[in-house]
């Protein structure tokens, strides 16, 4: 098989379209003829090289095709690779308006990768609201070409929530476990004092 490699200095991601294509196979296992098949169209992504982001998409066929993908609800696996790697995968359904097109529900599925010491197994909830902001720009802006924004809210995926709880830590300081004292005790907790940039964001 061929070995692929992944530098986990940058955070990738990659947005595909999903379609179901007729073809004609014959399985040899079951003696029976496939004639449906799953195409991964890449729309956008910063994945380093081709070989990888070919391999991407020769896993989730093989994720999607035992049925291991629910649509808002992302999963979190390891790869097998040259790296500790991990993927988040989301099937997204957006209802387009036939501005874009047939209009119709279109499937599309997000990923994002990243180091396994990133355990985004512990932001899946995040990840998947991050998701939906997708979803939502794709279904008012279409995704042909993909908008400025959708690819905006692609690059920054790990920084809007993974490194976001890190900020928080450093931000809250020596107030750290008085924040958490108060969270616990269901206290309303009010934040100020933050940049722009923190502010944009909000813990839910």
């Amino acid at each position: 098989g061929v070995t692929w490699s992944l530098e986990m200095s940058s955070h990738q991601f990659a947005l595909y379209s999903l379609d179901s294509i007729d073809v004609e196979e014959w399985d040899f296992v079951s003696g029976k003829r496939d004639s449906s098949t799953l195409k991964f169209s890449p729309l956008h992504n910063n994945i380093e090289t081709e070989v990888t982001e070919l391999n991407l998409r020769l896993f989730l066929d093989s994720r999607f095709s035992r049925g291991l993908a629910y649509s808002g609800s992302g999963n979190v696996t390891t790869f097998s690779s040259g790296f500790d790697t991990v993927c988040y995968y989301c099937l997204l359904e957006a209802k387009l308006d036939r501005k874009w097109g047939d209009g119709g529900v279109k499937r599309f599925v997000v990923c994002f990768l990243a180091s396994s010491e990133s355990s985004l197994e512990h932001f899946c909830s995040e990840l998947d609201a991050h998701s939906q902001l997708i979803l939502q720009d794709i279904q008012v802006s279409g995704c042909n070409p993909i908008s400025e924004q959708a690819k905006e809210l692609l690059s920054t995926w790990h920084e809007n929530n993974v490194d976001y709880i890190i900020r928080c830590v450093e931000k809250s300081g020596s107030s750290l476990s008085s924040l958490i004292f108060t969270s616990l005790m269901n206290v309303p907790t009010r934040f100020s004092g933050g940049t722009e940039r923190d502010n944009s964001l909000s813990i839910n």
